[in-house]
């Protein structure tokens, strides 16, 4: 079969908070960024629309994912369906 000229990609910004505080970081992510979380269901939600639309991967960015407790979920979610990446800066 033919490849697509152009994938479609999500990026889902699952959370604003970080443990770091990096003075690049262009979500302006840090300890101190307001507690602002996606939540499991919206996540699934999204990797749902992004699958029956033809997305061809999904990434989970924030802050840094890692601090959520449902992020687990939200991957194996997710990657049962797309391929899935996490942007995450392994300090956890």
């Amino acid at each position: 079969g033919c490849q697509p000229a152009f994938q479609w990609k999500l990026w889902i910004y699952t959370n604003y908070d970080c443990n770091l505080r990096c003075s690049y970081c262009v979500a302006k992510s840090s300890p101190n960024a307001p507690r602002r979380a996606i939540g499991l269901k919206n996540a699934q939600r999204l990797v749902d629309e992004a699958v029956d639309l033809g997305f061809s991967e999904v990434f989970f960015t924030g802050g840094e994912p890692f601090i959520l407790k449902e992020i687990y979920e939200m991957l194996a979610y997710s990657s049962a369906r797309v391929r899935t990446s996490v942007l995450t800066n392994a300090m956890l």
